[in-house]
């Protein structure tokens, strides 16, 4: 029974990643389809491009919490049985697979977002510091240029940065992460694979972005006056 659970799992993450959550609040209350406006993306921010921020930013929300809500049934319920799998903790697997989903969602013809939002839910449940680290560094740097792409990869790769070699720092600052060093070098070890399949598939996702950034022709947020 303990295999046909983590089935059900996996399956219900990569449903709920599938959510197209920018398409869903464009047709709802704007009558639009944001895949014929803006980039032609459904992530959260061609959502906010072309629905606005208010109506824009509960898209990156929702994408949000689909990274980690399978994660968080774990920990409420402390199924532990479906992710402690012998030395290794797996609940980062079921992430994952919702990013999968956001991005190549069954509901729309597997044509989904960048994965940023999503796999920023994941990143939070993981790891709230590295999380925050990444979140500082796409505000500061979005602030600065008004460009999301250049944004999101720099905090993917700052997150990368940070999970592949916080064994280390937490073995250096021990009693400033005390608390997050419970964790076995063969979950570190997939964990940072992990990590590495999703910066390898957000930075596939941004090569159009990077094109137009070559071109001078990346879309860049105003600011109000």
């Amino acid at each position: 029974m303990q295999i046909i659970y983590i089935v059900l799992l996996v399956l219900l993450s990569y449903i709920l990643g599938s959510i197209p959550t920018g398409l869903i609040l464009g047709k709802v209350f704007k009558g639009i389809d944001i895949r014929e406006h803006g980039s032609g993306n459904t992530g959260a921010t061609n959502a906010v491009r072309v629905l606005g921020f208010k109506i824009g930013i509960w898209a990156f929300i929702f994408d949000f919490l689909k990274g980690g809500f399978v994660m968080g049934l774990l920990w409420v319920f402390k199924w532990e049985q479906f992710y402690i799998l012998g030395v290794f903790n797996t609940e980062i697997l079921y992430g994952f697979v919702a990013v999968i989903g956001h991005v190549y969602p069954i509901y729309i013809g597997f044509k989904g977002g960048k994965a940023m939002a999503t796999s920023a839910g994941v990143i939070l449940f993981i790891e709230p510091l590295i999380a925050l680290a990444a979140i500082i560094t796409f505000v500061s740097i979005f602030l600065k240029n008004r460009i999301v792409s250049i944004a999101s990869l720099s905090a993917a790769g700052i997150t990368l940065l940070l999970m592949i070699i916080r064994p280390v720092l937490y073995s250096f600052f021990s009693e400033f992460f005390a608390g997050l060093t419970n964790k076995g070098l063969e979950t570190y070890a997939l964990e940072s694979l992990v990590i590495v399949l999703i910066a390898v598939l957000i930075f596939y996702r941004h090569i159009s972005n990077l094109k137009k950034l070559g071109q001078g022709k990346e879309y860049i947020f105003k600011k109000k006056q």
